[in-house]
């Protein structure tokens, strides 16, 4: 072999060997990154039992869509009748299903509601009477229960509420009141309510079942209204003093007075029409007619029998003598006076509580500091017949053991 070609073959060696060298790390392949397999994790334990089941209207028989669903337990009876204790909630499917989870172990009650539909736990609440209609359930923990509720169509009322020159009367609220439960009735405040939904079993303060409100024609629609008699009443706001920022406080000097009033346009409670409601019949044309002229005002001042000074705060209220179901109170103003206004002809009973309490305290106020004396409470009858009424003063005296310390509030 010639040099020269021994000098070429030396000089290609090493290219050679680099491209074998990259055929094989073409060719093999790095090891596999080890595994680490995480540990079991534990299975998550069921904490209660699950209800679940279908609801149904009985009108129709078909599936009760977005229907709510409440779970009840009937806890210690009260001098209202039973008491239900809410213990879970949901809500249906297209298809009527539903499902509740994360039940304590113990005996439900399970009820549905829905608009249009009778609420038999309201009802129960409201007629102080045990729940009917409403299947009962059995939980153990970790198990399930299955039912299946079927709703009764309610019955409607509907009707126009009117001032008496004929103007509609909007946005006012109107309740059915059930004649069974007794309870009294307030002239001076809204009464009771009833939520729709969920809350239409849960919430439903005082006596009232069913409530709507008048639209800009004042006709109003009372729907899943359940059999039974009732009387149908309406609460209308009246006027009240406003104030402006510069007296420090603003809005108005005090709750706007409140006036309940009976189909067909009466206040006292003792005078309202019966409506009787039989299954889930539509009742048309149930009117009340508000009529407030010729009505009259009863005002007076409060005093110190001692002294004769003016007290400053208290409360003054009036139950009609011949309907006790029928109140009205109001407050003592600052300056000693009261006033009510809206009354019928009649004989009330005027009961008057008052307090002198120190400057710069109350409602909305700072605390001055200082000491608050309570007054007995004075009672005297009063008749209201053609006119407005002016009372004479009444005389308090001082109740023993009455005073109050109030303690200076920190300056703001």
């Amino acid at each position: 072999m010639k040099q020269n070609d021994i000098l070429k073959a030396v000089l290609s060696l090493p290219m050679a060997l680099a491209g074998a060298g990259a055929v094989l790390a073409q060719n093999v392949q790095p090891p596999p990154a080890p595994r680490i397999q995480a540990p079991p994790q534990p299975a998550t334990p069921q904490i209660g039992g699950t209800v679940t089941g279908h609801v149904y209207c009985g009108d129709t028989q078909r599936p009760a869509r977005f229907a709510d669903v409440e779970l009840l337990q009937q806890g210690t009876n009260t001098t209202r009748g039973p008491n239900y204790q809410n213990a879970g909630r949901g809500r249906t499917a297209l298809d009527g299903s539903f499902t509740i989870t994360g039940v304590a172990a113990g005996d439900y009650y399970v009820s549905a509601t829905m608009s249009g539909y009778i609420s038999q736990v309201a009802v129960a609440r409201m007629t102080q009477q045990p729940i009917a209609r409403v299947p009962m359930t059995h939980i153990d923990a970790g198990r399930s229960a299955d039912v299946v509720i079927t709703m009764d169509r309610g019955a409607v009322v509907s009707g126009r509420v009117t001032y008496d020159d004929g103007s509609a009367v909007p946005g006012v609220s109107v309740r059915l009141r059930p004649l069974t439960t007794g309870t009294t009735t307030s002239m001076g405040n809204g009464g009771g309510f009833q939520f729709g939904g969920i809350l239409g079993g849960l919430i439903a303060f005082g006596s009232d079942l069913g409530m709507g409100e008048t639209d800009d024609r004042g006709i109003y629609r009372l729907t899943g209204i359940a059999p039974g008699k009732y009387s149908l009443v309406v609460t209308v706001q009246t006027e009240t003093v406003g104030q402006g920022r510069a007296s420090g406080r603003g809005g108005f000097r005090g709750p706007p007075p409140l006036l309940n009033v009976y189909a067909p346009g009466t206040m006292r409670k003792a005078d309202a029409q019966i409506v009787e409601i039989r299954g889930g019949e539509t009742d048309d044309g149930v009117d009340i007619r508000v009529a407030l002229n010729g009505l009259h005002t009863v005002q007076g001042r409060v005093e110190s029998k001692a002294d004769g000074h003016m007290l400053n705060a208290g409360t003054v209220s009036l139950a009609d003598a011949t309907d006790s179901g029928t109140t009205r109170s109001t407050g003592i103003d600052p300056d000693g006076t009261f006033r009510m206004e809206y009354l019928p002809p009649g004989t009330y009973n005027v009961t008057v509580t008052g307090q002198d309490r120190p400057p710069d305290t109350g409602r909305n106020r700072g605390g001055g500091g200082g000491t608050t004396v309570r007054y007995q409470a004075v009672t005297q009858t009063i008749t209201v017949a053609d006119s407005d009424l002016t009372m004479d003063p009444v005389q308090a005296t001082v109740a023993a053991s009455a005073t109050t310390s109030t303690a200076n509030s920190p300056s703001q």
